[in-house]
């Protein structure tokens, strides 16, 4: 009896190690730390530009062959805890006077921080413990190391596995104007039930929503704080969207929550880039969706961010 629990318990284990180890080489697996890559691979020293930012970001600058250092430091998704925390790891590696991006997404200030544990998995490969939400060094292995033990549903990957991620090289738009129009209506209803929001045009925001937009006007002023100690210069800067997504954003919410929440939130009167107005950037021939811009859109709405920040900052 006690050879045959032996043996089932060996038989076991080496069944577990071998699916764990199958499961780390699934696509599956690579796209949950696709945006941990690069500071895995290591930040450069000498930055002169780098942004913050969550999934509208990551998918909005590209500073290749730019002339100048910079760096896309954007996690999706990101609350700016996140931002601030990444801000702090990495402040060392940039030039005195460089400039520190700070995208702010629609619903930005709505989100202090998110409720799914998961979203806070990317970090576990660069960020440290104080750093990270709900942080334990169990289950940094079992994020790590162990990924069997949280798979869940992620388990049958085993069998089909997805796709790589590679929607940041996509050039163009891979929908039609009709399913463009769809994403953004999918979206915009995402948010409303994320958010609570009944009415986009006769909106009112939740207590916890109103909590979450005053906790993170303090933690940006400490943020702004924290730049002008390292001799950084922030810039804050409102992302375009395609027009059959904008048009669902009314102007009141823009100027009060998105805007307003922005400027009560400086410190020493920075700077503020509105792109969101800008109609150059509403044609869907440079997203790969309603909202995140394809390769060829990013390189084009960074070249002129540089422009712009060259004719402001001397």
């Amino acid at each position: 009896m006690i050879i045959f629990i032996f043996i089932s318990s060996l038989l076991c284990s080496v069944l577990f190690f071998a699916a764990n180890a199958r499961l780390k080489t699934t696509n599956w697996y690579k796209n949950r730390f696709v945006d941990s890559q690069k500071f895995i691979n290591g930040i450069p020293n000498g930055l002169d530009i780098a942004n913050l930012g969550s999934s509208q970001p990551k998918y909005a600058f590209d500073y290749t062959d730019i002339g100048r250092r910079g760096m896309n430091m954007a996690l999706a998704p990101q609350p700016f805890h996140y931002d601030y925390a990444v801000l702090r790891k990495y402040a060392s590696h940039f030039n005195k006077n460089a400039v520190v991006l700070i995208p702010v997404c629609p619903f930005k200030y709505l989100v202090y921080e998110y409720e799914d544990d998961w979203t806070n998995y990317k970090y576990y490969p660069f960020l440290g413990k104080t750093d990270i939400t709900g942080y334990s060094e169990w289950k940094k292995a079992m994020v790590l190391k162990y990924p069997l033990l949280w798979a869940k549903r992620g388990m049958f990957r085993l069998l089909k596995d997805v796709a790589p991620d590679t929607s940041m090289i996509l050039t163009g738009n891979p929908m039609s104007c009709k399913q463009v129009d769809e994403d953004a209506v999918r979206r915009i209803n995402g948010w409303k039930r994320q958010f609570g929001i009944k009415n986009m045009d006769d909106f009112s925001l939740s207590a916890k929503n109103m909590e979450s937009i005053e906790k993170n006007i303090i933690l940006v002023r400490d943020m702004l704080s924290f730049c002008h100690s390292k001799g950084l210069t922030p810039v804050f800067v409102l992302l375009p969207v395609t027009i059959s997504l904008k048009h669902h954003f009314p102007e009141k919410y823009i100027n009060e929550y998105v805007i307003g929440s922005i400027k009560r939130s400086m410190v020493d009167n920075e700077l503020i880039l509105d792109y969101f107005h800008d109609a150059r950037y509403e044609d869907e021939s440079l997203y790969i969706n309603s909202f995140f811009f394809n390769a060829i859109g990013r390189k084009a709405f960074t070249k002129k961010i540089l422009e712009d920040l060259n004719k402001i900052i001397s």
